[in-house]
């Protein structure tokens, strides 16, 4: 039997190439969540999103140690950073850390290069297997990077590997600002987002945490809008967009048993026809 998972999201801002104050933010905000067993922080959080170039001035080394200094009988830490692969490549990565040690890190596989993004110009893509990792015994997790989310064969590839939560980190600037009749703002690109986690959750009966940032970045104004999305595919809590906030929330495992109980959507699915079907395709391309 599960314990409940007690998660802390903070939707933080993020100071652009300042390594030094961005890992203070994180330790600070990280010590103010004792009793949590994770606390999640967005895409690049340790550098900010818009390093360009400069990326392999801030990049890190995942195999030389923990970047942060956290206490070994705090919450995991999940974040996003820039490191520098044994290979000398560079990548946007992710990272789940228990005090010194690593628990998990996925390196973002799809590079938006189009429009605003040119992360393909700057970043290596990732090459390494998608797997789950085991938070706390239980708990198996998926660990995606913002792109990879609009990619559902990662999502499928974590869910038929059993995972009961994803975690998505994202960075992603918001567009079409409206604002509301209480004085804030939304966006409508927004809303996709909120589809997509409810759809996957719904899917695969598990829990999606989407953590986006806030904050501006010259011409980027990041959305915020975190949200904690239920096997059931309800939202458990979500953060207000375009400002800094933090979700608390408990996540019961009973609730991935109910909602998997009256499907069997993954228990029937059929990888081995799917590759059977994706290398009829690629043999007739």
């Amino acid at each position: 039997m599960k314990d409940d998972l007690s998660v802390v999201v903070q939707q933080c801002d993020t100071t652009l190439g300042d390594i030094d104050e961005n890992r203070g933010r994180i330790e600070a905000l990280t010590r103010d969540c004792r009793g949590a067993d994770l606390v999640v922080f967005p895409e690049l959080a340790l550098t900010g999103y818009s390093v360009r170039e400069g990326a392999e001035g801030v990049a890190v080394s995942l195999d030389a140690g923990c970047p942060l200094t956290l206490p070994a009988d705090g919450p995991a830490v999940a974040l996003g950073l820039v490191e520098r692969g044994d290979d000398q490549r560079i990548y946007n990565s992710a990272s789940v850390y228990r005090g010194e040690v690593l628990l998990h890190r996925h390196r973002k596989v799809y590079l938006p290069t189009y429009g605003i993004f040119e992360e393909g110009r700057f970043f290596a893509p990732g090459a390494s297997p998608v797997l789950p990792f085991d938070l706390i015994p239980g708990w198996r997790t998926g660990l995606l990077v913002c792109e990879d989310f609009w990619h559902p064969a990662l999502s499928y590839l974590l869910a038929i590997q059993g995972i009961d939560l994803l975690l998505v980190l994202s960075a992603a600037p918001g567009r079409g600002a409206v604002m509301t009749s209480q004085g804030g703002v939304t966006f409508t690109s927004s809303a996709p987002w909120l589809q997509m986690a409810r759809t996957t959750a719904l899917q695969y009966g598990l829990y999606l945490i989407l953590c986006n940032r806030a904050g501006v970045e010259g011409e980027l104004t990041f959305a915020g809008g975190s949200m904690v999305v239920a096997p059931d595919g309800g939202v458990v809590a979500s953060a207000p967009e375009g400002e800094v906030a933090r979700l608390n929330v408990v996540l019961d495992p009973d609730l991935i048993r109910q909602a998997r109980d009256p499907f069997s959507h993954l228990r029937e699915e059929d990888p081995v026809r799917l590759r059977d079907e994706l290398n009829r395709f690629l043999r007739e391309r």
